[in-house]
């Protein structure tokens, strides 16, 4: 299972702009990145201490047509998958769509007007990061597909930005981390890791 070629294509360009806006604030005395990744420590702290299952709740909602009727939200902690457990947010509503993407990785940017659905802010997905330093998003291309083709990724990750550093002239991976929240990267799944992979014949996960 693999995103679509059009899906990693806009997957792989969300991970390269980070990198190209904190190499412009470096020649230019600024630092863009940081007061992201700052912005973003600073919310999730403040405002979703305890929060992030209902957030994660509360986007699987809204994942759902206005007027659906039949909506749903599956919530399964298995206890067994991996070292801590794996907390899974699945729901039945549409696959996740370009604008979604780009209002949960970028920083205070919601596609959800302030009257439309639950939470408008931009940064309550980010809020995972209480629970996961490695959230994945699993989503179809579209609601007839079987499959997680869609924008189906994984956010960075500390060891990436060793290689996000290996092309780069006189930066190196700590000096990317320490200005770069890992929530601002995103890479293209490369294979199932789901103990559910049957969830895409009816949900979108998250």
């Amino acid at each position: 299972m693999l995103p679509k070629p059009e899906f990693q294509r806009l997957i792989d360009k969300k991970a390269a702009w980070p990198v190209k806006q904190f190499l412009y604030g470096r020649e230019n005395g600024e630092r863009p990145t940081l007061q992201v990744k700052r912005f973003i420590e600073g919310i999730i702290s403040a405002d979703y201490h305890g929060r992030t299952l209902i957030e994660l709740i509360q986007n699987a909602h809204d994942a759902h047509d206005k007027d659906s009727e039949n909506g749903r939200i599956h919530i399964l902690l298995d206890e067994t998958e991996g070292e801590f457990g794996t907390l899974y947010v699945a729901n039945g509503g549409n696959p996740v769509s370009t604008r979604n993407f780009n209002a949960m990785v970028d920083v205070a940017l919601s596609d959800k007007p302030p009257n439309e659905g639950i939470g408008n802010k931009g940064v309550g997905f980010k809020s995972v990061l209480q629970f996961s330093d490695r959230p994945e998003v699993y989503s179809k291309s579209d609601n007839d597909s079987s499959e997680f083709d869609g924008f189906t990724f994984r956010f960075g990750q500390p060891e990436d930005f060793a290689r996000l550093a290996e092309p780069l002239a006189a930066v190196d991976a700590d000096e990317l981390a320490e200005n770069i929240s890992t929530l601002t990267l995103t890479f293209p799944l490369e294979g199932c890791h789901l103990a559910q992979p049957n969830w895409a014949r009816t949900r979108s996960a998250p």
